[in-house]
């Protein structure tokens, strides 16, 4: 290990100086090492071989001055446990984005039933969900027409446990209406 880390300061030397072999070296000795650790916490191949790649082209880029102390093993691993954390919180971002966007498609639906005066058949499909608290949060967001923060408030909850409840409670309304 003693002997390693002397090695890899010799090469970290020699990366400094544009020394490709030196370069070469190391990504032959740590790409599968990062493949591992990034699949670990992001499961998905494609994703990790980039995350992996990424992390050497950060170190060439790099070469000359951002690696100071002389551990490049920690340096390389903390580099794609960043990136991967980065991803997956991204990754989230983009989910929680697609249901809002998916609930704000609902709203146009229930627009439509009042300008239709047809709220019987609103009211039917409320029918559809099991849970009444779910029923509630969402009447009170497309009936009511309060808003996220409006109902979690109310109901002294968090603001992502109104989301759950009407995302679930959409999910279940297009499959019954899909149906009819």
């Amino acid at each position: 290990m003693l002997e390693d880390n002397h090695e890899n300061a010799q090469l970290l030397d020699q990366l400094k100086g544009d020394d490709l072999s030196a370069f070469n070296l190391l990504y032959e000795r740590y790409r599968k090492a990062l493949f591992i650790y990034a699949f670990r916490i992001v499961k998905d191949e494609q994703v990790c071989y980039e995350l992996a790649h990424d992390a050497f082209i950060y170190l060439w880029q790099k070469r000359s001055g951002a690696i100071r102390d002389k551990n490049i093993s920690s340096y390389l691993f903390s580099y794609v446990k960043s990136r991967s954390l980065n991803y997956l919180r991204d990754q989230n971002n983009k989910k929680l984005n697609a249901l809002i966007n998916s609930e704000e498609q609902a709203e146009h639906p229930n627009y439509e039933l009042k300008n239709n005066s047809d709220t019987s058949i609103l009211h039917e499909a409320l029918s559809y969900i099991p849970s009444p608290a779910t029923r509630n949060i969402f009447e009170m967001r497309f009936i009511q027409e309060m808003s996220y923060r409006e109902i979690a408030d109310s109901k002294s909850m968090n603001i992502n446990t109104v989301y759950v409840h009407i995302n679930a409670a959409i999910k279940i309304l297009r499959k019954k209406l899909r149906k009819t």
